[in-house]
């Protein structure tokens, strides 16, 4: 998987739970995308296909949530997605010195300090 193609499945999920509905169209779409397969949810997972999340309980959202991830990310490696990619041009030319506090904000950003 690329880093579009995981920013993109992470904006979609993002965009899926925020919705006024559950739709397990976005969950085959995710996991066409991710390479995942099916769990032994999936099959109760469609029956909440179109449901608002207003007509659910908390039980039922938990649900439709846990599984929905669970189809979507069981795969072997998801990448890691970085917000921001330091390159030694951009060191250049900010004239960043090894070590100093903004160095240090960049890795965070850039998860190289993990």
């Amino acid at each position: 998987m690329t880093r579009f193609e995981a920013k993109a499945v992470i904006a979609k999920l993002d965009r899926m739970f925020k919705g006024r509905h559950f739709c397990i169209c976005d969950v085959d779409s995710l996991m066409d995308v991710t390479g995942a397969t099916r769990t032994s949810d999936y099959k109760a997972l469609r029956l909440y296909h179109c449901v608002d999340y207003a007509d659910m309980d908390k039980e039922t959202k938990q649900f439709v949530y846990k599984a929905a991830m669970e189809n979507v990310c069981n795969v072997a490696a998801f990448p890691e997605v970085r917000l921001y990619d330091p390159s030694e041009e951009t060191a250049k030319a900010l004239e960043l010195a090894s070590g100093t506090a903004i160095q240090r904000l960049l890795g965070r950003f850039s998860a190289r300090s993990r």
